[in-house]
């Protein structure tokens, strides 16, 4: 084999092993759900069919011009479900800080607070998993726990003037 004919270099390897936001979704709410009961389990339920809904309507907004090419070519393949199909996981931290935000953060407080809650886990399995370059994607994993943070903050604000 010539040098020109190389095959399964590392990066090759790299991108084949790289695994889609469905399944690393998937893989996250099963720990999750696991060995949860009833309202626990309902909740992060309803916060992975939110996350789902958020990231195949709002996701793309997040991507570079390479990414949206990849993803608009899926559509036109199989509209539903292809940015969670063919995206990775720094796409889905980069994307995740939207889900953050008004429309997508919950009204419900206590549906809120474990969506907050489920998303600094979602942050911590990335890391954990070495599914993200830490490093090189330090500024958007410190900005969205930041978020989640003040995110929180507010909701115990909330809940003290509620009561």
């Amino acid at each position: 084999m010539s040098s020109g004919d190389v095959r399964g270099t590392s990066d090759d390897l790299r991108m084949k092993s790289q695994p889609t936001i469905r399944s690393i979704l998937a893989e996250f709410f099963d720990e999750e759900t696991a060995h949860k009961r009833g309202v626990i389990r309902q909740r992060n339920l309803a916060v992975q069919t939110m996350l789902g809904r958020y990231l195949e309507l709002e996701g793309e907004r997040s991507l570079t011009d390479p990414g949206i090419a990849i993803l608009r070519a899926e559509r036109a393949f199989e509209p539903n479900g292809a940015f969670t199909r063919t995206m990775h996981a720094d796409d889905l931290l980069v994307a995740l800080r939207g889900f953050l935000e008004p429309p997508w953060l919950a009204i419900d407080p206590l549906l809120r607070h474990r969506q907050l809650a489920l998303l600094r886990a979602l942050l911590d399995f990335l890391c954990r998993e070495m599914l993200i370059d830490e490093w090189g994607l330090a500024c958007f994993l410190l900005e969205t726990r930041a978020q989640i943070d003040r995110a929180k903050r507010a909701l115990v604000e909330q809940r003290r003037a509620e009561s």
